[in-house]
């Protein structure tokens, strides 16, 4: 008889090759027992297509399928507790198992399900290799919380209290008020602690045995980013935008444009000069004045001048709203007050389709500020500017300035 620790999904693929080979077996959650002789082709299945962590015969203490370099010696008592699920450690391979019961709940318990960027826990490390950090210490989250959320793992920055900060990638603090949301002084140790950008790691919820507290938003950003962009050699990427600046025509504020008529024909008509505002005044500067008052005195319709006039200004037809801006440059008085509510409202009354009157003049004035490239829309001083080169002329009219 034949007991195998291996990982839930191993256990899935053990199954099918035994029952491939018509064997039996009892299954827990991360071992399986063999009841019954295992022949050499499925002990070369077996360790071919899976990751067996510890092997137990209980006919005899040794293998002979595994290779030596997997062989693992374990005591009478250790494969004892290889029958207990989710209580084991993953054990290396060549180096005798050391199973000490009082482990159990740090290693396999999950206590915090859930951790944020910048918290403070206990962590237990246990066994180590080499210079890595092992044991238990202080250590800090430094992984994003979307990650902290989803992943059963996180990203933690070590810290101990038997360095001192001679690298870059190394920073040496106390734990206090100022640096902690919730500093608690009887939890904390009180001795210096150095942070060890060098010795980012990635470790299962598992191992974090004590919460402790929660750093600043500004110690993480401040003192902490730095060290583990010195320690990953991060770079930051500066991206060049080329600005090409408009040429700006200026115009004198104290400048008045007139446009002039036959006193007589004032007279009979009603109409009075037009003084342009200075918005007035620089919406000219995107047009020829002398082709827009070549519109303003030729013979055409109110409406065909009105859209040579669009056109002239560089207004293209095709998008969406233009024509509504047409629309109301055409049905708006000439003698009355009027603002771009009481325009919209009649423009969208008079459309064929069924239009609000407050989508109308969104579309207005978005392709007016699309054109002019302004945040504010001067769409009523635009509208007005055109009604005033709609009056009808003589050929002997004169335009001045």
């Amino acid at each position: 008889m034949l007991q195998l620790l291996t990982s839930n999904l191993d256990i899935v693929r053990i199954s099918k090759l035994l029952i491939k080979y018509n064997l039996k077996a009892t299954i827990k959650s991360t071992s399986i027992t063999i009841l019954g002789p295992i022949s050499e082709e499925l002990a070369n299945q077996l360790y071919a297509n899976c990751q067996i962590n510890a092997i137990c015969n209980f006919d005899n203490s040794e293998t002979d399928f595994l290779p030596k370099e997997r062989n693992i010696v374990q005591s009478e008592e250790q494969s004892k507790t290889l029958e207990k699920p989710n209580q084991t450690e993953i054990l290396p391979a060549q180096e005798e198992v050391k199973y000490n019961p009082s482990d159990e709940e740090e290693y396999y318990v999950l206590r915090y399900p859930t951790v944020k960027r910048g918290e403070v826990y206990l962590c237990n490390f246990g066994k180590t290799l080499g210079h890595e950090q092992g044991g238990k210490r202080y250590v800090i989250i430094i992984q994003n919380d979307v990650g902290n959320k989803y992943s059963p793992n996180t990203i933690v920055l070590p810290c101990t209290t038997a360095h001192s900060s001679r690298m870059a990638t190394q920073y040496s603090f106390y734990y206090s008020d100022e640096n902690m949301l919730d500093y608690p002084h009887s939890m904390m140790s009180s001795r210096e602690n150095t942070a060890l950008g060098e010795a980012i790691t990635t470790v299962s919820k598992s191992r974090l045995i004590e919460y402790k507290g929660q750093m600043t938003e500004k110690f993480m950003d401040e003192k902490i980013q730095p060290i583990i962009e010195a320690s990953l050699a991060l770079k930051h990427r500066v991206k060049t935008v080329k600005v090409t600046q408009r040429e700006v025509v200026k115009i004198p504020e104290t400048k008045i444009v007139y446009i002039e008529k036959n006193q007589e024909k004032s007279e009979t008509n009603g109409l009075v000069y037009k003084d342009l505002n200075l918005v007035q005044v620089q919406l000219l500067s995107f047009v020829d004045i002398n082709q827009l008052i070549a519109i303003s005195k030729s013979l055409s319709t109110d409406e065909e001048k009105a859209h040579k006039i669009l056109e002239l200004f560089g207004f293209d037809f095709d998008k969406m709203g233009v024509p509504y801006l047409w629309k109301a440059i055409c049905i708006s008085p000439k003698e009355k007050y009027f603002n771009m509510e009481t325009l919209s409202k009649k423009v969208a009354e008079s459309s064929i389709l069924y239009v609000q009157a407050e989508e109308v003049q969104r579309l207005i004035v978005a392709r007016i500020k699309e054109r002019f490239k302004v945040r504010k829309s001067p769409a009523i001083d635009f509208i007005r500017l055109v009604n005033i080169f709609l009056i009808k002329r003589e050929d002997n009219d004169e335009t001045g300035f």
